[in-house]
């Protein structure tokens, strides 16, 4: 993804990630979408380090797995990232309380290794920790069980996020009103007027290209405040990682 966009758009400087609905999934999509983000800046460094608990720590010599951000490589990928990457210095993130598990493992690698992270939104999610799967067959019935195993931190050390990231732009996208009385428009994502993409748009370039008077929404807002359903997600929701034996 991020290689076509590089033949097509050249010298990329900003990018807006979208994280608010996605509620987590593979540690290897987190990873392979932050190296490409970082870019040289994640050579060699930690993406994630593991955290297990005490009896299987115990068999590790207490001392936690780490996984590389996968610029060079990843297993079972066998290529490199190094084609796709943006090299940045900074990622305007757009976050919720949707925003989860390997979403905010994204976000917490990234600041791991100092590149300068934005959140525009609500507060995320807190899930620092993941799972990972066994598979079990009793009689002619195959389960499989998914626990929580382990628990998440970046390069510096740091996991402690589970009461969620704070906005450094808090912005509540299902209130029409800001706290200065402005109006917020919906609309559909992508859209530059849309209220979060709009502001990380003028953080980036000084202008917001959204409508922010009375007069420029009276027609469009009834002025309601609304509260979006929850997004229903069969499967499983979070951090996961294919089943991983310490011997």
């Amino acid at each position: 993804m991020f290689s076509k966009i590089l033949r097509t758009n050249k010298n990329v400087t900003d990018l807006i990630l979208d994280l608010r609905y996605n509620g987590g999934g593979h540690t290897m999509s987190a990873n392979l979408i932050a190296t490409c983000i970082a870019g040289t800046a994640s050579q060699g460094k930690v993406f994630s380090s593991l955290r297990y608990n005490d009896e299987r720590m115990a068999k590790l010599n207490n001392k936690r797995e780490d996984e590389l951000f996968a610029y060079s490589s990843y297993p079972n990928l066998g290529t490199s990232l190094s084609a796709g990457s943006l090299n940045l210095p900074r990622v305007y993130c757009l976050v919720g309380n949707g925003t989860a598990s390997a979403s905010e493992l994204v976000i917490n690698s990234l600041e791991g290794i100092d590149l300068d992270v934005i959140l525009i939104g609500e507060k995320t999610t807190g899930k620092n920790v993941g799972m990972e799967y066994e598979e079990y067959t009793v009689r002619n019935n195959t389960y499989r069980v998914v626990p929580i195993t382990f628990q998440s931190y970046n390069a510096k050390g740091f996991g402690e996020y589970e009461k969620g990231f704070e906005p450094d732009i808090l912005m509540d996208e299902t209130n029409p009103y800001n706290e200065q009385g402005v109006f917020y428009i919906h609309k559909d994502y992508g859209n530059n007027e849309e209220p979060l993409y709009a502001k990380a748009i003028e953080l980036i370039t000084g202008t917001n290209p959204a409508p922010q008077t009375r007069s420029a929404v009276v027609n469009t807002l009834d002025g309601k405040t609304y509260k979006l359903p929850a997004i229903f997600r069969p499967g499983h929701d979070g951090m996961l990682m294919p089943a991983r034996h310490a011997e």
